[in-house]
């Protein structure tokens, strides 16, 4: 009898080993981890917000870590918080607004914007007015949407919704992901 309840436990702690090793794959889907570009090593720090304010050219930017693969919808919440417009990155993904390609339109609703093209010269002179920029990446074999809220002499900060807030990277790094999307992004015109 006893063989008979140690055959069976072999199978039972092999389910119990997959059960834990799908939630833990589960688990940094959640919180977007499988999205902070280890190859490419993008965020070679952080600041505090209250270290990161201190900076002339870093925007006071409200933060929103996003939903799983909804970083466009987070993104697009933080810079429409930023203009004094409380949208949640729910209210925008269940209005049909769930894609960078297509957000857009909905931000225009509120605050005069478009789709362009720029290089790391452009992102420091948005800032320089006030003005964040979401940009589109490619992590890997992901698109991800992060937003731009500030520099100093040698990096550029991000808000990447699936990591967080402040962080710091290297312009070349930057390049290095945000060419295979053509450089897009949405530009404020207020």
């Amino acid at each position: 009898m006893l063989k008979k309840k140690s055959n069976i436990l072999i199978p039972v702690f092999m389910v119990g080993l997959l059960v834990i090793l799908l939630v833990f794959y589960s688990s940094l889907m959640i919180t977007g981890l499988h999205e902070t570009f280890p190859e490419n090593k993008l965020y070679v720090g952080k600041k505090s917000r209250i270290e990161a304010l201190k900076l002339e050219n870093v925007l006071d930017v409200p933060f929103i870590f996003q939903k799983p693969w909804y970083c466009s919808e987070a993104s697009a919440s933080m810079v429409l918080q930023y203009y004094g417009y409380n949208f949640t990155q729910d209210q925008i993904h269940n209005l049909g607004y769930d894609r960078f390609e297509n957000m857009l339109p909905f931000i225009q609703k509120y605050v005069n914007s478009h789709y362009d093209s720029l290089k790391i010269d452009d992102l420091k002179r948005e800032v320089d007015e006030g003005k964040p920029v979401i940009i589109r990446v490619l992590s890997g074999n992901y698109l991800h949407t992060v937003v731009v809220v500030g520099y100093d002499e040698n990096y550029i900060y991000i808000h990447d919704p699936a990591v967080g807030a402040y962080l710091q990277t290297n312009p070349k790094t930057l390049l290095k992901i945000w060419e295979p999307t053509n450089f897009k992004a949405i530009v404020f015109d207020v």
